[in-house]
């Protein structure tokens, strides 16, 4: 059934054609042949009747006086008609009389006269009759008839009949050819439009009208779609060009709003420590503690700042997508940790080689550095232990940066994702809010997931996934650990 459906129209059709044809010719030639038999046998049988009622009236006179030799003439007599091959004429007590036996088919015939009736054997027909006289029975006569021309007749009917069907079936496949244009043309023409339509993307493209039959209705519909898509991808496109312009201008005021708003931010900062050095020391203890706290409050608004200006240029075009080798990404992330990693004594252990990915390297050393610094910062009251992998899944990489640390409820563990979501105070754990959004907005651009994987108590395990450009290299695992050298493994 499969090929069936996968042929083209055209053939379907013509192949439906034919069938119904064939079906319709056979069933018709099989009647035909049913007819032509039992007509000949009917006319056999009558003329066989009537020649065995004819034989025995001329065998009466003979049968009355026992003239053998008269009644063997008159059998003799059917010599002339070549469909009797035998004839046997038997007396009032059924014993054999008189004989008639034509060369060659080599009858046997019944010492005993047969009943009344006749018998279609493979090649012959047998005819009983009685031979009466004065309403009395005197004999019987036996004919037996040849039907190899009732088997002539019907080769000669099968042979015009495939004759026949033949032509008839090559004129129906011509007629089927040129016919079925008329019902496949409209749907092939549809056909048609619809592949220019997928392979242009031209909504403006129109099947022709066909009439006001199904196919008609059938290509109305579709022109209306090819209408409905135009506008709607019409009022996409101006929807698109608003939003692109409404969000460069929002880039643009973003930008100018921080710049704007970090120079008043970094001379109140400036001032402020200006004024602690030179003055901190006449100043009253309660004077320098909110000294400290706006220098520090002016600080983490100038981070605030630079978080979102950070988000901002996530979807800002870059450097462009390439080759990018995950082994010197972390190197770099992990050097623009290197402060924190040394102050907590941090151990950094990359658990098998990174692969080369598809992407743009400042976003991925931006991805890492934000990981790697989460996990150094949420640390507990144990020394930070951050483990880096890669696996491939397919046609992607999943990488994996887990730590050892206080672990984030379930709950909580697609709420932090959000921007300016926080799940701690400033004074335990610093911080804006921003980064794992960043993080997110990173790997969503990068075709790929961001995810977390944790137990309050028992660590979190934040894996994304990446285009795959290279295989894993092969490699000993190695371990980056803090510039103490510690026994784990060597420092980066």
């Amino acid at each position: 059934m499969s090929r069936f459906d996968d042929l083209p129209l055209r053939r379907k059709l013509m192949l439906v054609i034919l069938v119904t044809c064939t079906l319709v010719l056979l069933l018709a030639s099989a009647a035909l042949a049913g007819f032509e038999i039992d007509t000949f046998r009917r006319t056999m049988l009558r003329e066989s009747m009537v020649l065995a009622d004819i034989v025995g009236k001329n065998t009466q006179a003979a049968l009355t006086f026992q003239d053998a030799t008269g009644a063997t003439s008159v059998l003799g007599a059917l010599e002339a008609n070549p469909e009797v091959v035998a004839a046997r004429v038997h007396d009032r007590d059924g014993a054999a009389f008189a004989d008639y036996l034509r060369t060659g088919p080599g009858i046997a015939l019944a010492e005993r006269a047969r009943s009344d009736g006749h018998e279609f054997l493979d090649d012959h027909l047998v005819m009983v009759r009685p031979i009466t006289l004065d309403g009395k029975r005197i004999g019987t006569i036996s004919l037996w008839m040849d039907l190899a021309g009732m088997h002539e007749r019907l080769l000669l009917f099968a042979g015009i009949v495939v004759l026949v069907l033949i032509g008839s079936l090559a004129m129906a496949w011509v007629l089927s050819a040129y016919l079925q244009r008329y019902v496949s043309q409209p749907i092939l023409s549809l056909a048609d439009v619809a592949r220019t339509v997928a392979e242009r993307k031209d909504y403006t493209v129109r099947a022709p009208p066909q009439g006001g039959n199904e196919v008609g209705v059938l290509t109305d519909a579709f022109n209306h779609m090819l209408t409905e898509i135009y506008d709607q991808n019409q009022r996409l496109k101006r929807q698109a060009e608003e939003l692109t312009r409404s969000n460069a201008e929002l880039e643009q005021f973003t930008y100018v709003s921080s710049h704007d708003l970090k120079e008043p931010l970094r001379m109140v900062t400036m001032y402020m420590s200006l004024l602690e050095r030179r003055y901190g020391a006449s100043m009253p203890p309660e004077a320098v503690v909110f000294l400290h706290e706006a220098t520090a409050g002016g600080e983490r608004a100038q981070q605030l700042i630079d978080d979102i200006l950070s988000y901002s240029r996530v979807d800002r075009p870059g450097v462009g997508r390439g080759p990018v080798a995950l082994d010197v990404v972390v190197a770099e992330a992990l050097a623009n940790n290197r402060a924190e990693i040394d102050r907590l004594r941090a151990e950094v252990v990359v658990k098998s080689s990174l692969p080369v990915v598809l992407g743009e390297r400042p976003q991925l050393v931006q991805l890492f550095q934000n990981l790697i610094g989460n996990a150094v910062k949420f640390h507990g009251d144990v020394p930070p232990r951050i483990e880096i992998s890669a696996e491939r899944a397919g046609k992607e990489w999943t990488l994996s940066v887990r730590d050892h640390g206080i672990g984030i409820a379930p709950h909580y563990q697609e709420r932090i994702f959000d921007m300016f979501q926080r799940l701690h105070t400033r004074e335990e754990y610093p911080g804006t809010g921003i980064g794992l959004s960043i993080c997110r907005k990173i790997v969503v651009r990068h075709s790929g997931r961001l995810w977390v994987e944790s137990e309050p108590g028992a660590g979190a395990n934040f894996r994304f996934t990446l285009p795959v450009v290279g295989e894993l290299v092969v490699g000993e695992p190695q371990q980056a650990a803090s510039p103490t050298d510690r026994a784990s493994g060597a420092a980066l």
